[in-house]
């Protein structure tokens, strides 16, 4: 596996690729055209996704299915995922094509983002390798390219964000900050016979 630099771990954003070289006036223009969202800045973290995911519902409160895809496709939510997911290192696994998560640049945001609204947007078959259990059989393990994974990251934060207030709280599977120590907790406060 590959080592990742120092600038690929950091996840503030401060221009458009990522530097902070003042942009021609060419390149505003050219940005203006393709992106008429506000450009990020600060640190990303899950809850400001959240937040502007929820925000983003406001504003489609009457037509939320529409709303959905259109933030799908947002050019800024889309990037904001990607530096969700960017430092990861499993991330960092090589697909069929042999590309990763290192030097994406605005255009493809783009690309992707026309795509999504556009319904035209199509993933790739998983690539399938054989990893060994404990007891010296195999099982499957399904690799993805490592670029849709920004759209997977997307979906499950949309996701995440209309499912999560309704959820019982007894729910602890595949949730934000919940795992099987905080399901066994409950027992180990509740339950002083069970060891």
């Amino acid at each position: 596996m590959r080592a990742r630099s120092h600038h690929s771990t950091e996840q503030s954003v401060t221009g458009s690729d990522g530097d902070n070289k003042p942009s021609g006036k060419g390149d505003s223009d050219e940005k203006n055209k393709t992106n008429k969202s506000k450009p990020l800045s600060g640190i990303v973290t899950p809850a400001k996704v959240r937040g502007f995911i929820l925000n983003e519902f406001n504003k489609y409160n009457k037509d939320k299915l529409n709303g959905i895809i259109r933030i799908l496709s947002d050019f800024n939510y889309l990037k904001m995922c990607y530096l969700l997911i960017k430092h990861k290192p499993g991330n960092m696994t090589k697909y069929i094509q042999n590309e990763t998560l290192d030097g994406i640049k605005d255009s493809f945001f783009e690309k992707i983002s026309k795509e999504l609204l556009s319904g035209s947007y199509n993933f790739n078959p998983s690539r399938r390798h054989m990893i060994p259990k404990k007891d010296g059989s195999l099982r499957p393990l399904g690799i993805s390219s490592p670029r849709e994974k920004i759209v997977h990251k997307a979906l499950q934060m949309i996701l995440e964000c209309i499912y999560e207030p309704i959820f019982h709280d007894c729910s602890h599977g595949f949730r934000p900050k919940r795992s099987v120590h905080t399901a066994l907790y409950p027992i180990y406060l509740k339950g002083h016979h069970h060891t």
